[in-house]
């Protein structure tokens, strides 16, 4: 051991500290991955994720649907990659764990080399790796598949299109501009905040690749760089002039929203997460009081507490370096714009509280906090101008680094922190009921053909928002013929709230008043109109209970509905989807075929409690 040992030390040594940095950033991203491995490794499947596995199950999943704007984004990219793990089987999570981490390593790949573009292989670029890596802003998206999708792609191009842009302006390499062009395409096709990719692009060019003072450098890096502007403006206008005329509700925004999207983004979210926050987090108003999605609950005295911290480092900062100021200029110019675009889209549909609350949204600026980082305390490699120590120096303060690791120890350990305690409920069944409930539904479709009817799942594996995606013909469609759903049949069964199959009611009082012929209610021997309570123009579902002596058919006509249905000897119930208003209900059984008419139900379905053998 002790030779292994010595050999170890020996080889580390003999290395440069270029070298030294590029292994210690290797095994920083490594040990990130583990970390969010194991976060992958406890979810499954949620939400939105179910109405792109059944889209691809049901072959929907066409050219013209990745240019179709789900809720309110724009992402053919996002939504190929849902293709490609649905087309590997039914409900595959280890399909779409391995993409995720994936994903996260080229999203990580992607800013160490954005950071080592800038700032080259020093120790000191290990740190705004660090804040990358382990920095809970971004935890949200490695959890949620259909999160992922859209923002990891849109990050790794972020983060790359900014690297290939620097070596643009510092090199004029034409295949570098063709990069980032191409890169910037990726990030709009990702994710519609890619549209916030040329603020950054045009600050870096500003502020560090352009000669004069600041009213002069706007004017030269637009001439001196205009093929790139040029190339990412064709870009832009074209991603803009798709997105204005696909995605609806993009109207002009509310100002009182924006302005309390801005002010609760940045006031309660953005800080505690610079420094390894929230700390705490809450359900808010999740179905039910139950769902792992969690949103910044950050207690307000640590919210004040976070803004002096980040204040007096970013003060202590500014006076110990010159131009330091402009990686805050970066920092907060970009995050204002986030919260502005979040504020004009997600927030006008989904509220304030939960755009403005939820990290996930705002999960690209941990690659541009650990860039502004830098920024702010290294020089740029290349650049007009940078940071560097003032001289003279203006605030002498001299910190021992055993302080400076004692911080940063405590950022991480905050960091872990929350990252824990926001995985924790994506590996609860009970806050996470999906993958049983899609597993128990499909051992009971496996036992025997059975045809069930077309209701809504439970609200805990997918709410009434995602309908008509929420229909279990459209939920489990990736089970293929093992699920049959019909509009009418007798004595059907549904899936109840854990998946099993049980007897389908209804639980309103019946609709009919007591039939003329005694004991045998309504005697049916041809076509007979029953009157009923009124039924409202709705999608209801019609029972009829029913005596028959033989088997046979009838025919049922309520509303807009007319249906067949089989007729079996003996006390049995009919079922009926029906569509419209009525008062009436028509019943034709065949020739030779009599019925005695119980009473008829109208309303949901819903399961009866218990096994089937207690029914």
């Amino acid at each position: 051991m002790s030779r292994l040992t010595g050999r170890l030390r020996r080889t580390w040594a003999a290395l440069s500290t270029g070298e030294r940095v590029v292994l210690a950033a290797w095994a920083m991203i490594a040990a990130q991955l583990v970390l969010r491995g194991w976060a992958v490794a406890g979810s499954w499947f949620y939400a939105d994720d179910f109405i792109f596995l059944g889209k691809v199950a049901r072959g929907e999943a066409t050219t013209e649907w990745l240019f179709e704007p789900h809720n309110i984004h724009l992402m053919p990219l996002g939504l190929w990659l849902t293709k490609l793990v649905g087309s590997v089987g039914a409900f595959s999570w280890g399909a779409a764990a391995v993409e995720i981490l994936v994903l996260q390593l080229l999203a990580s790949l992607a800013c160490w080399w954005m950071l080592r573009t800038f700032f080259g292989d020093r120790p000191g670029v290990l740190v705004p790796l660090g804040a990358f890596l382990f920095l809970p802003m971004s935890f949200p998206t490695v959890v949620w598949w259909a999160a992922v999708v859209n923002q990891l792609p849109h990050q790794a191009a972020l983060y790359a299109c900014l690297a290939a842009h620097v070596i643009y302006l510092r090199e004029r390499r034409r295949w570098a501009l063709v990069m980032a062009t191409v890169l910037f395409a990726l990030a709009l096709g990702s994710y519609t905040k890619g549209l916030l990719v040329p603020v950054l692009l045009v600050l870096v060019a500003v502020l560090y690749f352009a000669e004069g003072g600041l009213l002069r450098r706007p004017w030269r890096a637009l001439v001196g760089y205009w093929q790139a502007w040029t190339a990412y403006g064709v870009v832009a206008a074209g991603y803009l002039a798709v997105y204005l005329t696909t995605v609806p509700g993009t109207g002009r925004p509310d100002p009182k929203v924006l302005a309390e999207t801005v002010d609760l983004s940045l006031t309660t979210s953005l800080a505690p997460s610079i420094l390894g926050g929230p700390w705490v987090w809450s359900s808010l108003n999740q179905v039910g009081g139950v769902g792992p999605r969690l949103f910044v609950d950050t207690p307000t005295s640590l919210v004040a507490l976070s803004w002096l911290v980040l204040g007096m480092l970013a003060l202590v900062v500014v006076l110990r370096r010159r131009r330091a100021w402009f990686a805050l200029l970066v920092l907060a110019v970009y995050a204002l714009a986030s919260a502005v675009l979040v504020g004009a889209g997600r927030a006008g549909d989904f509220g304030v509280a939960s755009a403005s609350l939820e990290l996930r949204y705002f999960a690209d600026l941990s690659g541009v906090v650990a860039l502004c980082l830098g920024l702010a305390t290294l020089p740029v490699r290349g650049a007009v101008g940078s940071s560097e120590p003032r001289t003279p120096v203006v605030l002498d303060l001299h910190v021992e680094r055993r302080w400076v690791a004692a911080g940063l120890a405590v950022v991480l350990a905050g960091s872990l922190w929350s990252s824990w305690t926001y995985a924790r409920p994506w590996h609860d069944a009970v806050q996470m009921p999906q993958e049983q409930w899609v597993a128990n539904a499909s051992e009971a479709l496996t036992e025997e053909p059975v045809d069930i009817p077309d209701t809504t799942v439970p609200d805990t594996v997918l709410w009434g928002a995602g309908f008509p995606g929420n229909l279990v013909s459209r939920l489990l469609s990736p089970l293929g013929d093992r699920v049959r759903v019909v509009d009418s049949g007798t004595d059907l069964r549904m899936l109840d709230a854990e998946g099993h199959l049980r007897p389908a009611a209804i639980a309103d009082l019946p609709r009919t008043k007591p039939g003329p012929d005694g004991q045998c209610g309504y005697s049916i021997t041809e076509s007979t109109e029953i009157e009923i309570v009124p039924v409202l123009d709705f999608d209801f579902w019609l029972t009829i209970s029913y005596l028959a002596g033989q088997d046979g058919r009838m025919t049922v006509s309520a509303g807009r509905t007319e249906v067949e249905v089989p007729v079996e000897r003996g006390l049995h119930t009919a079922y009926v989807r029906t569509q419209g208003a009525y008062d009436s209900v028509t019943i034709t059984p065949d020739e030779g075929t009599t019925l005695c008419v119980d009473n008829m139900n109208v309303g949901f379905l819903t399961p009866l409690a218990g096994s089937e053998e207690e029914q």
